[in-house]
């Protein structure tokens, strides 16, 4: 960014940079000794980079308002730069790109008809074109695949509906977000798009890609997709600014282009030979002889007159300079899309060939001190609430199609929307300032809101259930309509493609009989139990419930079922249970079920040290630590941790008790869960959780908070566990919930590591599961969590996940701000999360795995009504189908209510044992018929039509393994029976027939 140091130029040599500079890295690259295109070709490309919040909320930012901040008004942005493209002058057709449709869509919408028709107008002759088109541009590393795709659908269907096919973007351009996966690249490709280009990647990794000539390079995310993955990838140059000294924008200080000759300080040579210059040295690092440079900045052109005219002389005077000198360089407005086409005729005319990268770009590091891993976990409170709202959303899409029926007014697109702008690179990503995560979190609750009203209508519409109401503060055992009432029933919808025993539990005032019926009206097995003490004190006075009720729910796949709690005696009443001292004897104690499940703890330490499965056994220890973050006094630099970057003072680990690492304990066992609390110390509690139908995992639930700072020192919580697993450096960790990669401790694939941040620089992103495995996968275990969270392997056989930060110090990115939540009470926050914890001694192979990670990812809609008469229960699917899960099930509204998307996807990789799958499309869904067509991904153009651009390869030397090739997946002779490889994801607009 131009006002701000989060923005990145060329890292080659580096400048560190404070807020007010206006860039954060420069290049010291020259042209004496490269060897220049004989034609170089000059892609100008407007554009402005208009966050849908970080400094400012949503609104601010479109309005203009709290400009004391940061001056920016998108709303003036857009009008200025439709009033600019009106005053093209004869041969400079002025151009311009807008990507964010959450603030376009807004605009339009203001607009009469005069400016409708003059958009389009716009749009049909080139002169404005959207780019990426989703409803933000999202971040990489803290989202999840679902709401990737559920945001990018969002605005790339807005566009379809409003402007047509022919506005439809083919360019993903991500040139903010702060490193990329492979599973996004993957994204752009099934849906369609011709490239993908973003701003940026590692320092080191930069220069060497700059010294290389390899800054363009065909990407392939998926291994089990092939080239069915690819897309062209590129790096820009100067990260989203414009060359250094050419910014025209009124928030910049570059001189202008003076041409008048009478006056003394016309500047027209200077200028022209200054740019000049900067083509020559963008152009040696780039390989066909376009170059494409970005003439803007974040909420720039809100004067775009000051651009297009300074551009307008540049542009005049350089072809000018050029010609006259005999340079073989030519310049125009243009757009990433013109470049790409313009690259690839080149690349084909000279036979050239890219590079197959197959890993991805994280964590990505803008100096040797600066690693951007910390965002992994910052603000994990509004991360999870980003996850359960994904869990809602899809939910009530799938309700609403079921239904058949939409309510104008009530239905699931406030949260759609809520949850398009939560994806954004600095919403769940933690890198905003506090009252515009506070504005996130608002938006979702009203989304939410309105979403389980729709969820709430349906639900009773089938089963009789009168005044439904939901309970969002579970997690700390608060529920009015529970504590208020000991006879009551439960619906629960499960909007997994499987089915699914959940452990439901409930808060109830105080201890009481009561019996819980299912929907078949038997008795099942319930328990009784004591709020624990972390419960407690995270609610603090909020909450009252004394007691919880918990029961194994059996629920079937995408469908509901319904559970009644009755006072009063029973044989089957819930069994009271209540925590209970270890003895001090022996020295290891454990809980375990009747299928063979167990965790040993040490009485000493209190610690769990040990996980098993009848006589199979693995030494395995937990335990909370936390690393100092750096308050910027260091020998080496003054960088500091903040909301961005994570960096500790050393290497060195602490712990969150200070009068050693030893955890209180007590033990309860119970028919339906047997559990341990620890209590490490008054901010760091866990309870440990053995279900007693669960043959696949054990549960950690762990509060951690209000994180003490009398010390003066920021704080980097981790969860650690250390076992005897030969690991020999590897790990793997998931790409945005979708597929493993494998990582390499103190290793990148694609250059050689400059290991200044030990720590720092092995975190990764982690969306839904961490894993450590000996070389023969025979012997190892996977941290499966409920919110993205940073984690590494630090030790062979050992894994740390983040939970938890709170700093004293803004990073100089700037947000302008520590990263210090206060919490509800004010003095700090605190968090409540859990991890789920499978093991090889436990027999789970890979499919398990998947499943057990998608069905914790899915978690089940429960909602609390009066007793019902007789329970219900209902599966809207035929039969679930092996590793086969539903993505998406949702009404395309502009289209017709009669018409739905339904997107498939094959969630198992093969090296996790997937196989292809069979699915007859025609009788999934046993009580609709209908007739469908499949689309790409994004669910904008139909799958017949996708044609994207072919390149042609070289090795790829960068990968852990190699790339492949394959082709579209084949249908069997039956239309309907359709296969699924391993990681395929396909999309069908289905059009019920009545």
């Amino acid at each position: 960014m131009i006002a701000t140091c989060r923005a990145g130029a060329v890292g080659v040599l580096l400048m560190i940079c404070f807020v007010g500079s206006s860039v954060c890295e420069r290049s010291d690259t020259s042209t004496s000794t490269c060897k220049l295109p004989e034609h170089i070709n000059v892609h100008l490309v407007s554009h402005t980079h208009d966050d849908v919040g970080w400094l400012k909320t949503l609104d601010e930012y479109y309005y203009g308002a709290n400009n004391s901040i940061q001056h920016a008004g998108v709303q003036y942005i857009l009008d200025s730069v439709l009033d600019a493209l009106g005053k093209s002058a004869p041969g400079l057709e002025r151009r311009f790109i807008y990507v964010e449709q959450a603030f376009f869509a807004r605009w339009w919408r203001e607009q009469n008809a005069d400016m409708q028709a003059t958009v389009r107008k716009y749009l049909a002759n080139g002169q404005l074109e959207f780019i990426n088109g989703g409803w933000c541009m999202n971040d990489e590393a803290a989202t999840h695949y679902t709401a990737i795709v559920d945001q990018m659908t969002l605005g790339l269907n807005f566009i379809r509906d409003v402007f047509g096919d022919e506005a439809r973007p083919r360019i993903g351009w991500h040139i903010d977000p702060f490193g990329h996966s492979s599973t996004m690249s993957t994204l752009f490709a099934m849906m369609g798009f011709d490239a993908f280009f973003f701003g940026r990647i590692d320092y080191a990794d930069k220069a060497k890609r700059l010294n290389d000539k390899q800054m363009e390079m065909i990407w392939q995310g998926t291994f089990e997709l092939g080239s069915l993955s690819d897309i062209f990838t590129g790096v820009t140059y100067h990260g989203y600014n414009p060359p250094d000294n050419f910014c025209f924008d009124q928030s910049c200080n570059d001189p202008p282009i003076q041409d008048d000759p009478r006056l003394q300080n016309n500047n027209v040579e200077e200028r022209v030979a200054d740019f000049v210059k900067a083509i020559k040295d963008q152009a040696c690092h780039y390989r066909s002889g376009e170059i494409m440079m970005t003439m803007g900045s974040d909420f720039q052109y809100e004067n775009a007159h000051l651009w297009f005219k300074n551009m307008d002389k540049l542009i005049t005077h350089t072809r000018e300079f050029v010609e006259k000198n005999g340079h073989n360089i030519t310049l125009q407005y243009s757009t990433p899309t013109r470049y790409l086409d313009a690259v690839h005729a080149a690349s084909s005319k000279q036979g050239l060939s890219y590079q197959v990268k197959t890993d991805d770009f994280f964590p990505y590091a803008d100096n040797p001190w600066a690693y951007w891993s910390g965002y992994f976990t910052s603000r994990p409170a509004l991360k999870r609430y980003v996850r359960v709202n994904n869990n809602l959303l899809q939910a009530c899409h799938q309700l609403q199609v079921f239904d058949g029926k939409v309510d104008t007014n009530i239905n699931c697109q406030m949260l759609w929307e809520a949850m398009g702008v939560a994806q954004h690179h600095d919403a769940v990503s933690g890198t905003s300032k506090q009252h515009v995560a506070n504005d996130y979190a608002k938006r979702l609750a009203a989304g939410a809101d309105v979403a389980q009203q729709t969820v709430a209508r349906i639900l009773s519409g089938w089963t009789g259930a009168e005044n439904i109401k939901f309970c969002p503060y579970t997690n700390v055992s608060m529920c009015p309509p529970t504590e208020e009432s000991n006879s009551f029933s439960l619906v629960i919808y499960n909007s997994n493609w499987s089915p699914h025993t959940s452990l439901v539990r409930v808060p109830l005032a105080k201890r009481t009989t009561v019996a819980v019926m299912d929907s078949d009206n038997k008795y099942i097995v319930s328990q009784l139990m004591p709020v624990s003490l972390s419960k407690e004190s995270t609610r603090g006075p909020r909450g009252a419930a004394t007691v919880e009720l918990v029961f194994m729910a059996s629920l079937p796949a995408m469908g509901y079922a319904t559970f009644t709690v009755e006072p009063g005696s029973h044989a089957s009443e819930a069994v009271w249970t209540e925590p209970q001292d270890v003895p001090v004897e022996p020295k290891h104690f454990s809980i375990a079920n009747s299928h063979g499940i167990s965790v040993t703890f040490d009485r000493s330490s209190g610690h769990l040290v040990g996980i098993g499965n009848g006589d199979k056994t693995m030494n395995l220890e937990q335990e909370f630590l936390f690393y100092n973050g750096s308050d910027g006094h260091n020998k080496n630099s003054n960088q500091q941790s903040g909301a961005y970057i994570f960096r500790p003072n050393n290497t060195r680990l602490f712990n969150v008790n200070e009068q050693g690492n030893t955890a209180g304990v007590k033990m309860l066992k119970g028919p339906v869960v047997s559990e341990v609390y620890q209590y490490f110390a008054d901010w760091a509690m866990q309870t440990v959780r053995v279900m007693e139908n669960e043959n696949s995992f054990v549960e950690l639930e762990y509060t951690v908070g209000p994180v003490p700072f009398e010390d003066g020192l920021g704080k980097e919580v981790i969860s650690r566990f250390s076992s005897d697993v030969q690991s020999e450096g590897l790990f793997y960790t998931d790409s945005n919930g979708r597929q493993q990669l494998q990582r390499k401790r103190n290793y990148r694939p694609t250059w050689d590591l400059n290991l200044t941040q030990p720590i720092a620089s092995n975190y990764y992103p982690i969306n839904t599961a961490l894993t450590v495995s000996d070389m023969g996968f025979k012997n190892g275990y996977v941290i499966l969590t409920d919110r993205a969270q940073g984690g590494a392997s630090m030790e062979d056989g050992g894994l740390e996940l983040m939970v938890h930060r709170r700093l004293l110090h803004d990073d100089q990115r700037g947000v302008g701000e520590p990263l210090n939540e206060t919490g509800v009470f004010g003095d700090g926050l605190i968090i409540t999360g859990t991890h789920r914890l499978m093991s090889t001694v436990f027999g789970g192979q890979a499919p398990k795995q998947a499943e057990a990670a998608q069905a914790f990812f899915s978690e089940p809609i429960v909602a609390v009504t009066a007793p019902l008469k007789n329970g219900s229960r209902r599966s809207f699917l035929s039969s679930p189908i092996p590793q086969i899960n539903v993505l998406t099930l949702q009404h395309e509204l502009n289209v017709s209510e009669d018409t739905f998307l339904l997107r498939l996807e094959h969630f198992v990789t093969a090296t996790e044992g997937g196989m292809p799958v069979n699915v007859n499309l025609s009788t999934i869904f046993p009580h609709m018929k209908f007739t469908y067509e499949e689309l790409t991904l994004s669910a904008n153009l139909l799958k017949s039509q996708d044609e994207r651009l072919q390149w042609k390869t070289g090795p790829a030397p960068d990968a852990p393994g190699s790339s492949s090739s394959r082709s579209h997946p084949k249908n069997t002779d039956d239309r309907d029976l359709l296969t699924f490889n391993p990681m395929d994801i396909r999309t069908f607009r289905i059009k019920k027939m009545r």
